[in-house]
Protein backbone atom coordinates (compact mmCIF):
# COMPACT_ATOMS: atom_id res chain seq x y z
CA UNK A 1 0.00 0.00 0.00
CA UNK A 2 3.00 2.20 1.03
CA UNK A 3 4.75 1.49 -2.49
CA UNK A 4 0.99 2.16 -4.53
CA UNK A 5 0.56 5.23 -2.52
CA UNK A 6 4.52 6.76 -3.22
CA UNK A 7 3.57 5.81 -7.31
CA UNK A 8 0.71 8.30 -7.03
CA UNK A 9 2.42 11.08 -5.34
CA UNK A 10 5.16 11.00 -7.84
CA UNK A 11 2.57 10.54 -10.77
CA UNK A 12 0.89 13.66 -9.58
CA UNK A 13 3.77 15.47 -9.27
CA UNK A 14 5.14 14.80 -12.70
CA UNK A 15 1.89 15.90 -13.69
CA UNK A 16 2.26 19.31 -12.53
CA UNK A 17 5.30 19.72 -13.89
CA UNK A 18 4.13 19.16 -17.14
CA UNK A 19 1.67 21.70 -16.84
CA UNK A 20 3.74 24.28 -15.79
CA UNK A 21 6.20 23.97 -18.34
CA UNK A 22 3.31 24.13 -21.11
CA UNK A 23 2.26 27.01 -19.61
CA UNK A 24 5.46 29.26 -19.65
CA UNK A 25 6.32 28.05 -22.86
CA UNK A 26 2.49 29.65 -24.17
CA UNK A 27 3.62 32.71 -22.45
CA UNK A 28 6.98 32.98 -24.17
CA UNK A 29 5.31 32.68 -27.21
CA UNK A 30 2.87 34.74 -26.58
CA UNK A 31 5.47 37.34 -25.96
CA UNK A 32 7.12 36.71 -28.78
CA UNK A 33 4.69 36.94 -31.32
CA UNK A 34 4.58 40.76 -31.53
CA UNK A 35 8.39 40.82 -32.26
CA UNK A 36 8.46 37.90 -34.65
CA UNK A 37 5.44 39.94 -36.55
CA UNK A 38 7.62 43.45 -36.53
CA UNK A 39 10.22 41.33 -38.41
CA UNK A 40 8.56 39.24 -40.72
CA UNK A 41 5.55 40.82 -42.78
CA UNK A 42 3.04 38.44 -43.77
CA UNK A 43 3.23 37.45 -47.68
CA UNK A 44 1.19 39.78 -49.91
CA UNK A 45 -1.31 36.74 -50.45
CA UNK A 46 -1.98 36.82 -47.22
CA UNK A 47 -3.38 40.71 -46.94
CA UNK A 48 -6.94 40.88 -47.34
CA UNK A 49 -8.79 43.84 -49.17
CA UNK A 50 -11.10 45.80 -46.86
CA UNK A 51 -14.32 44.88 -46.62
CA UNK A 52 -16.70 46.19 -49.35
CA UNK A 53 -19.82 48.29 -48.45
CA UNK A 54 -22.48 46.68 -49.86
CA UNK A 55 -24.12 42.75 -50.46
CA UNK A 56 -21.34 40.18 -50.86
CA UNK A 57 -22.60 39.82 -54.50
CA UNK A 58 -21.45 43.59 -54.63
CA UNK A 59 -18.41 43.00 -53.34
CA UNK A 60 -17.58 40.40 -55.06
CA UNK A 61 -18.65 42.03 -58.97
CA UNK A 62 -15.55 43.93 -60.14
CA UNK A 63 -17.59 46.39 -61.13
CA UNK A 64 -16.00 49.15 -58.44
CA UNK A 65 -12.44 49.64 -59.93
CA UNK A 66 -13.81 49.30 -63.66
CA UNK A 67 -16.33 52.01 -63.04
CA UNK A 68 -13.63 54.40 -61.22
CA UNK A 69 -11.46 53.28 -64.39
CA UNK A 70 -14.30 54.75 -66.69
CA UNK A 71 -14.32 58.16 -64.52
CA UNK A 72 -11.03 58.84 -65.16
CA UNK A 73 -11.38 58.48 -69.07
CA UNK A 74 -14.20 60.61 -69.15
CA UNK A 75 -13.11 63.98 -71.07
CA UNK A 76 -12.29 67.22 -69.25
CA UNK A 77 -13.81 70.72 -69.35
CA UNK A 78 -11.31 72.33 -71.45
CA UNK A 79 -11.15 69.20 -73.77
CA UNK A 80 -14.86 69.36 -74.35
CA UNK A 81 -14.54 72.83 -75.27
CA UNK A 82 -11.58 71.83 -77.44
CA UNK A 83 -14.09 69.10 -78.97
CA UNK A 84 -17.10 71.79 -79.50
CA UNK A 85 -14.65 74.26 -80.80
CA UNK A 86 -13.26 71.72 -83.42
CA UNK A 87 -17.60 70.89 -84.20
CA UNK A 88 -17.77 74.59 -84.60
CA UNK A 89 -15.08 75.10 -86.92
CA UNK A 90 -16.12 71.89 -89.11
CA UNK A 91 -19.81 73.94 -89.22
CA UNK A 92 -18.17 76.82 -90.44
CA UNK A 93 -15.57 75.48 -92.88
CA UNK A 94 -18.96 73.58 -94.93
CA UNK A 95 -20.29 75.96 -97.63
CA UNK A 96 -17.12 77.59 -98.17
CA UNK A 97 -15.85 78.10 -101.75
CA UNK A 98 -12.04 77.82 -103.19
CA UNK A 99 -11.70 80.32 -106.01
CA UNK A 100 -9.17 80.28 -108.81
CA UNK A 101 -8.22 83.45 -109.91
CA UNK A 102 -6.13 84.66 -112.88
CA UNK A 103 -5.22 87.13 -114.78
CA UNK A 104 -4.19 88.14 -118.18
CA UNK A 105 -1.29 89.14 -118.36
CA UNK A 106 -0.50 86.40 -115.51
CA UNK A 107 1.89 87.40 -112.54
CA UNK A 108 -0.54 90.31 -111.16
CA UNK A 109 -0.80 90.73 -106.98
CA UNK A 110 -4.28 90.26 -105.75
CA UNK A 111 -5.85 91.75 -102.72
CA UNK A 112 -8.52 89.74 -101.02
CA UNK A 113 -11.07 92.95 -99.24
CA UNK A 114 -8.18 94.52 -98.07
CA UNK A 115 -5.71 91.61 -97.15
CA UNK A 116 -2.65 90.14 -99.06
CA UNK A 117 -0.12 87.95 -99.36
CA UNK A 118 3.29 87.18 -101.12
CA UNK A 119 1.80 84.19 -102.17
CA UNK A 120 -1.50 85.36 -104.39
CA UNK A 121 0.20 86.01 -107.44
CA UNK A 122 -1.82 84.84 -110.53
CA UNK A 123 -2.89 81.95 -111.18
CA UNK A 124 -3.59 80.72 -108.11
CA UNK A 125 -6.58 79.23 -105.66
CA UNK A 126 -7.54 80.24 -102.53
CA UNK A 127 -9.80 78.59 -100.41
CA UNK A 128 -12.27 79.19 -97.53
CA UNK A 129 -13.89 81.59 -99.45
CA UNK A 130 -17.13 82.29 -98.20
CA UNK A 131 -20.01 83.01 -100.59
CA UNK A 132 -21.01 86.90 -100.90
CA UNK A 133 -20.07 90.22 -101.71
CA UNK A 134 -15.73 90.49 -102.04
CA UNK A 135 -13.66 93.40 -102.91
CA UNK A 136 -10.74 92.46 -105.31
CA UNK A 137 -7.67 94.25 -106.44
CA UNK A 138 -5.57 93.24 -109.30
CA UNK A 139 -2.39 95.00 -109.72
CA UNK A 140 0.99 94.73 -111.84
CA UNK A 141 3.70 96.85 -112.64
CA UNK A 142 3.54 98.54 -116.34
CA UNK A 143 -0.42 97.82 -116.44
CA UNK A 144 -3.40 99.84 -114.54
CA UNK A 145 -5.05 98.23 -111.29
CA UNK A 146 -8.00 96.94 -111.53
CA UNK A 147 -10.61 97.25 -108.63
CA UNK A 148 -13.62 95.17 -108.62
CA UNK A 149 -16.47 94.20 -105.99
CA UNK A 150 -17.63 90.51 -106.54
CA UNK A 151 -20.57 88.20 -105.10
CA UNK A 152 -19.65 84.76 -105.33
CA UNK A 153 -22.32 81.82 -105.29
CA UNK A 154 -22.37 78.45 -104.04
CA UNK A 155 -21.23 77.11 -107.82
CA UNK A 156 -18.49 80.10 -108.53
CA UNK A 157 -15.04 78.14 -108.74
CA UNK A 158 -12.40 80.68 -110.60
CA UNK A 159 -12.51 84.65 -111.75
CA UNK A 160 -10.69 86.29 -114.32
CA UNK A 161 -9.72 89.87 -115.20
CA UNK A 162 -7.44 91.55 -118.29
CA UNK A 163 -5.40 94.02 -116.94
CA UNK A 164 -4.50 97.30 -119.29
CA UNK A 165 -1.37 98.28 -119.88
CA UNK A 166 -0.20 101.94 -119.04
CA UNK A 167 -0.34 103.61 -122.06
CA UNK A 168 1.98 106.75 -122.33
CA UNK A 169 1.16 108.20 -125.26
CA UNK A 170 0.08 111.63 -127.56
CA UNK A 171 -2.87 111.27 -129.03
CA UNK A 172 -3.50 113.69 -132.32
CA UNK A 173 -6.21 114.59 -134.71
CA UNK A 174 -6.54 117.31 -137.40
CA UNK A 175 -9.34 119.03 -138.99
CA UNK A 176 -8.85 118.11 -142.24
CA UNK A 177 -7.18 114.67 -141.07
CA UNK A 178 -4.03 113.39 -143.14
CA UNK A 179 -1.26 115.58 -141.46
CA UNK A 180 2.19 114.05 -141.35
CA UNK A 181 3.29 113.52 -137.54
CA UNK A 182 6.94 114.49 -136.41
CA UNK A 183 7.79 114.09 -132.92
CA UNK A 184 10.92 115.84 -131.73
CA UNK A 185 12.32 116.74 -135.30
CA UNK A 186 11.42 113.12 -136.59
CA UNK A 187 9.31 112.03 -138.91
CA UNK A 188 7.34 109.45 -137.18
CA UNK A 189 5.46 108.24 -140.86
CA UNK A 190 2.35 108.28 -138.97
CA UNK A 191 -0.96 110.63 -139.95
CA UNK A 192 -3.60 111.62 -138.27
CA UNK A 193 -5.50 110.55 -136.51
CA UNK A 194 -3.28 108.87 -134.57
CA UNK A 195 -2.24 107.63 -130.58
CA UNK A 196 1.96 107.79 -130.59
CA UNK A 197 3.75 106.34 -127.62
CA UNK A 198 6.18 108.30 -125.95
CA UNK A 199 8.31 108.78 -123.48
CA UNK A 200 7.07 110.60 -120.33
CA UNK A 201 8.52 114.32 -120.40
CA UNK A 202 8.31 117.45 -122.76
CA UNK A 203 8.04 116.56 -126.72
CA UNK A 204 7.80 119.03 -129.40
CA UNK A 205 5.19 118.03 -132.03
CA UNK A 206 4.72 119.41 -135.73
CA UNK A 207 1.86 118.47 -138.01
CA UNK A 208 1.67 119.29 -141.61
CA UNK A 209 -0.83 119.22 -144.43
CA UNK A 210 -0.08 120.35 -147.67
CA UNK A 211 -1.77 123.56 -148.73
CA UNK A 212 -2.46 124.06 -144.98
CA UNK A 213 -0.11 126.03 -142.54
CA UNK A 214 1.37 123.61 -139.91
CA UNK A 215 0.65 123.45 -136.31
CA UNK A 216 2.86 123.20 -133.38
CA UNK A 217 2.46 122.65 -130.17
CA UNK A 218 4.81 121.47 -127.06
CA UNK A 219 3.52 118.22 -125.02
CA UNK A 220 3.88 117.42 -121.54
CA UNK A 221 3.39 113.84 -121.13
CA UNK A 222 3.22 112.68 -117.57
CA UNK A 223 3.31 108.89 -117.16
CA UNK A 224 0.33 106.65 -117.76
CA UNK A 225 -1.56 109.95 -119.32
CA UNK A 226 -2.06 110.05 -123.22
CA UNK A 227 -1.44 113.98 -124.30
CA UNK A 228 -4.60 115.15 -126.55
CA UNK A 229 -3.71 117.56 -129.12
CA UNK A 230 -6.92 118.25 -131.99
CA UNK A 231 -5.59 120.83 -134.03
CA UNK A 232 -7.97 123.31 -136.72
CA UNK A 233 -6.05 123.06 -139.62
CA UNK A 234 -6.00 127.00 -141.08
CA UNK A 235 -5.89 127.31 -145.07
CA UNK A 236 -2.20 128.72 -146.13
CA UNK A 237 -3.43 131.76 -147.49
CA UNK A 238 -5.27 132.79 -144.04
CA UNK A 239 -3.03 134.91 -142.21
CA UNK A 240 -1.39 133.79 -138.98
CA UNK A 241 -1.24 135.85 -135.71
CA UNK A 242 1.70 138.26 -135.71
CA UNK A 243 2.76 138.42 -139.32
CA UNK A 244 1.20 141.84 -139.64
CA UNK A 245 3.08 142.43 -142.95
CA UNK A 246 1.02 139.27 -144.91
CA UNK A 247 -2.10 140.96 -143.23
CA UNK A 248 -1.06 144.60 -144.81
CA UNK A 249 -0.51 143.02 -148.63
CA UNK A 250 -4.18 141.26 -148.11
CA UNK A 251 -5.53 143.84 -146.74
CA UNK A 252 -4.67 146.34 -149.74
CA UNK A 253 -1.03 147.83 -147.71
CA UNK A 254 -2.69 148.47 -144.76
CA UNK A 255 -5.29 148.22 -141.97
CA UNK A 256 -8.85 149.93 -143.39
CA UNK A 257 -9.70 152.77 -141.30
CA UNK A 258 -13.26 151.30 -140.94
CA UNK A 259 -11.89 147.79 -139.45
CA UNK A 260 -10.31 146.30 -136.62
CA UNK A 261 -8.00 143.37 -136.34
CA UNK A 262 -8.25 140.28 -133.44
CA UNK A 263 -4.78 138.65 -132.81
CA UNK A 264 -6.23 134.93 -131.71
CA UNK A 265 -3.47 132.84 -129.69
CA UNK A 266 -4.29 130.04 -127.43
CA UNK A 267 -2.11 127.31 -125.68
CA UNK A 268 -2.62 124.71 -126.95
CA UNK A 269 -2.63 126.00 -130.46
CA UNK A 270 -5.12 124.85 -133.18
CA UNK A 271 -8.57 125.65 -131.48
CA UNK A 272 -11.44 126.76 -133.37
CA UNK A 273 -12.71 130.12 -133.62
CA UNK A 274 -16.48 130.81 -132.92
CA UNK A 275 -17.41 134.73 -133.34
CA UNK A 276 -21.23 135.47 -132.47
CA UNK A 277 -22.11 131.82 -132.44
CA UNK A 278 -21.06 130.93 -135.65
CA UNK A 279 -17.35 128.65 -136.61
CA UNK A 280 -15.43 130.51 -138.63
CA UNK A 281 -12.75 128.77 -141.22
CA UNK A 282 -9.57 129.93 -139.01
CA UNK A 283 -7.97 127.40 -136.17
CA UNK A 284 -5.62 129.42 -133.50
CA UNK A 285 -3.28 131.19 -133.73
CA UNK A 286 -4.76 133.30 -136.30
CA UNK A 287 -5.54 137.21 -137.14
CA UNK A 288 -9.19 138.33 -138.04
CA UNK A 289 -10.28 141.41 -139.51
CA UNK A 290 -13.60 142.86 -138.13
CA UNK A 291 -16.10 145.87 -138.28
CA UNK A 292 -15.84 147.52 -135.27
CA UNK A 293 -18.36 146.52 -132.01
CA UNK A 294 -18.85 143.82 -129.56
CA UNK A 295 -18.36 140.35 -130.02
CA UNK A 296 -18.88 137.19 -127.82
CA UNK A 297 -15.77 134.81 -129.03
CA UNK A 298 -15.50 131.06 -128.10
CA UNK A 299 -12.42 128.88 -128.47
CA UNK A 300 -13.29 125.41 -128.40
CA UNK A 301 -10.77 122.30 -128.65
CA UNK A 302 -11.28 118.92 -127.70
CA UNK A 303 -10.39 117.41 -124.67
CA UNK A 304 -10.35 121.61 -123.37
CA UNK A 305 -12.89 123.60 -121.23
CA UNK A 306 -14.57 126.30 -124.18
CA UNK A 307 -13.33 129.55 -123.78
CA UNK A 308 -15.62 132.34 -123.37
CA UNK A 309 -13.99 135.82 -123.88
CA UNK A 310 -15.89 139.05 -125.34
CA UNK A 311 -13.58 141.74 -127.16
CA UNK A 312 -14.45 145.30 -128.65
CA UNK A 313 -12.89 145.72 -131.82
CA UNK A 314 -12.18 149.60 -132.88
CA UNK A 315 -11.54 150.97 -135.88
CA UNK A 316 -7.78 150.58 -137.10
CA UNK A 317 -6.26 148.75 -133.75
CA UNK A 318 -5.48 145.46 -132.79
CA UNK A 319 -6.76 143.92 -129.70
CA UNK A 320 -4.75 140.49 -129.04
CA UNK A 321 -6.52 137.87 -127.28
CA UNK A 322 -4.42 135.28 -125.59
CA UNK A 323 -5.66 132.39 -123.85
CA UNK A 324 -4.51 129.35 -121.76
CA UNK A 325 -7.25 126.58 -121.99
CA UNK A 326 -8.29 124.49 -119.01
CA UNK A 327 -7.84 120.52 -119.59
CA UNK A 328 -11.87 119.06 -118.95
Amino acid sequence: MAIAATLIGLAVVLAAASLYRIKHRGQQHAASAPHAQQLTPPPAAAISPPAQPGTPEDRSKPADLNQASLKQAEPTAHEQASDKEREAKAKITDGKLQIKFRSNPEGAFVQFDGKSSEAWLTPFSMADIAPGKHELVFSKVGYTSETHAVVFGRKSSSYAVKLAPITTAVALTTDPPGADIEIDGKDTTRMTPAEIPVAQGEHRIVLRLDGYREQQVTAYVKKGEVFQFHPVLNLADVPQAGNSSRLGKLLAGGFRTNKGIVDFVTTPPGARIYIRGRASQIATPAHASLAPGEYPIELREQGYKTARRTVRVEPGQTIKLEVTLEPQ
